[in-house]
């Protein structure tokens, strides 16, 4: 049995209505896969239908059109892990109708329901005599992931990672299936390296008989390990994330052509108190992402990573995988390490005076404080 594994999937922003465009290699190995499993970080619906509990905290809502469903078929893909911290953006009842959509164009769910049991319910794959069980999880951590809704015994939303009822369920599931995996929504934004939690509770899920671990959220890739012979991804990166719009309050929202133009772009998120709209572009590390091949055969199970970029709605390899690969194997020396907390904050204290200091000088659309003090904005 052959699964891919790719990052996050946003299928509208900047690139709605019109569809992905995939190179020829990456189509034919996107093709040779028994399935394709990504996670769709995005409600449906439209900007009246935004989550009232995220209105007031300013959070980012992300949500795309119905009709850019279709681009998931044109992937192949076979399962989506909707637990995350957008799937529930626009309401439970919106995410419960996403579900159904996706359902009837032949894309199983994985990680939301209408209560916990549906939630925790898995894809089981199939091939050759052997079979995989999928289970797709959230991590709670408002400080990082926001307002999440998770499922209950008698209300919908997400599955909620708890150490003690995953572990029981990856038991009772490696009784029953020949494989388990786990896909999980964890960590912190824009990090190179995983936090020391998540690092153990990767461990201690592999303890209980998890095959494989597939991680995402922090829209930056992030090494892949090994824990008793099992691969462990701690971030995928993005798949397909365009650009987006955000209104005044950090909705997603879609401009017309007019509007559009008129925006200022910045490469990072503005502060909450801005009272005018954005287009939020991404930075090279955030088009970048993994699709991490894992083979299963006998009781076997064998991964790879391979880089792709994502770059104005076309995705392909990337031209410079064997770089990205050499820094995931020397950050990869610092996983599950106390240094691994510095080492994170060096390298994000190094980029911001980069990004914000020196690179800001050559590309002026895109810095923030600039474009405050020109307009004589009070933030």
């Amino acid at each position: 049995m052959k699964v891919l594994f790719v990052g996050d999937i946003m299928p509208s922003g900047n690139c709605s209505g019109n569809p992905i465009s995939v190179s020829k290699r990456l189509n034919n190995h996107l093709s040779s896969f028994d399935f394709r499993v990504a996670t769709f970080e995005s409600a449906i619906g439209n900007s009246g239908d935004v989550d009232e509990t995220k209105q007031p905290k300013s959070e980012v809502a992300v949500w795309s059109k119905k009709e850019d469903l279709i681009k998931l078929t044109d992937l192949g893909i076979n399962v989506v892990s909707l637990a995350n911290n957008h799937a529930c953006d626009c309401g439970i009842g919106m995410m419960l109708n996403l579900r159904d959509e996706l359902g009837a164009i032949g894309i199983k769910t994985i990680g939301a329901g209408r209560n916990i049991k549906e939630a925790m319910r898995p894809v089981i794959l199939e091939k050759d005599g052997e079979t995989l069980a999928l289970i797709g999880v959230c991590e709670d951590n408002p400080n990082s992931l926001g307002t999440l809704r998770f499922a209950t015994e008698f209300d919908g939303g997400i599955y909620k990672y708890d150490e003690y009822r995953i572990i029981e369920q990856i038991r009772q599931l490696k009784e029953k299936y020949t494989y388990v995996g786990v896909v999980i929504h964890w960590g912190v934004e824009h990090k190179w390296l995983p936090e020391l939690f998540d690092v153990e509770a990767g461990n201690k899920m592999i303890d209980a008989g998890a095959d494989m671990i597939i991680g995402g959220h922090p829209h930056h890739i992030q090494p892949m390990m090994t824990y008793k012979g099992r691969p462990v991804f701690y971030s995928l990166g993005n798949f397909h994330f365009p650009n987006f719009c955000l209104d005044k309050v950090s909705n997603v929202y879609y401009p017309d052509e007019a509007e559009l133009k008129s925006l200022p772009v910045f490469s990072w998120m503005a502060p909450n108190k801005r009272d005018f709209a954005m287009i939020y572009f991404w930075k090279y590390y955030g088009r970048l992402g993994i699709v991490a091949s894992v083979f299963f055969k006998k009781g076997c199970v064998k991964a790879k990573k391979q880089f792709v970029i994502y770059k104005k709605g076309y995705i392909s390899f990337s031209l410079i995988g064997w770089w990205q690969s050499m820094k995931l194997n020397i950050f990869s020396h610092f996983v599950g390490k106390n240094a691994s907390i510095r080492i994170n904050y060096l390298l994000t204290f190094a980029r911001a005076i980069i990004e914000n200091k020196v690179l800001a000088k050559f590309m002026k659309k895109y810095d923030f404080n600039n474009y405050i003090s020109k307009h004589n904005y009070n933030i």
